[in-house]
């Protein structure tokens, strides 16, 4: 038995199953009140809130365009679209976001799926003091580049697997990632880098999380 397997029995003893006669009422449940769309094909999390004016859903396909088409190079005849590079992640934010939900980790070395990348980081030499950037590579490895121009470095996920077993004897196993970076192109990465790797978020709902005022939040504090 997997881990996975038995987490998925865990969950699923706790929840209430959803009968054929009480499905057809959840579906007209309005769990976003006013801003609840009814999708389930793959586009559920790409849909705007329901209730925006048509100013306002104007506004959202257009700030959708920018999200789904890739940036180019400048100079360019697009010129409201140019400024990548010369090294970065992703030509597109939905490469990551695909569809607008969370990315998936590579499941082998070599994997095209994009979605992870890598921020780096030092210990502060204050006392107390947040970690820093890396010297000559910053907060995040940019593992593409431009043509004719060279990354700051690629990486590879391995994994390992690890076998163990429950408290009752049951057996599971589990993939341990191993994070292998090459190819610096502004040399070695400090003894005492941290690397910590990170998955794209679903952004679903985020634009109504900004739409709350700072002041709002600071009141409740």
């Amino acid at each position: 038995m997997t881990l996975f397997a038995a987490s998925i029995a865990f969950a699923l003893a706790g929840c209430k199953f959803v009968t054929d006669e009480s499905a057809g009422s959840l579906l007209n449940e309005k769990l976003g009140g006013e801003t609840t769309a009814y999708a389930t094909n793959r586009n559920a999390f790409s849909h705007s809130a329901r209730n925006l004016t048509r100013e306002q859903r104007r506004t959202f396909e257009v700030g959708d365009s920018f999200f789904e088409q890739n940036w180019v190079s400048a100079p360019a005849s697009t010129d409201a679209r140019d400024g990548l590079g010369p090294t970065f992640n992703a030509q597109s934010c939905s490469s990551c976001h695909v569809l607008d939900g969370r990315a998936k980790p590579p499941t082998h070395p070599g994997d095209p799926e994009r979605g992870l990348l890598l921020r780096l980081s030092v210990p502060d030499q204050q006392e107390g003091g947040n970690p820093g950037p890396v010297p000559k590579y910053g907060i995040q490895l940019q593992d593409r580049a431009l043509n004719g121009i060279e990354p700051e470095g690629r990486f590879e996920v391995r994994y390992v697997e690890i076998h163990g077993e429950f408290a009752d004897g049951e057996p599971f196993s589990l993939l341990e990632p191993h994070y292998v970076i090459t190819d610096l192109a502004f040399g070695d990465l400090p003894a005492n880098v941290m690397v910590s790797p990170r998955i794209a978020p679903a952004i679903i709902g985020m634009g109504l999380l900004e739409s709350v005022k700072t002041s709002d939040i600071l009141a409740r504090a």
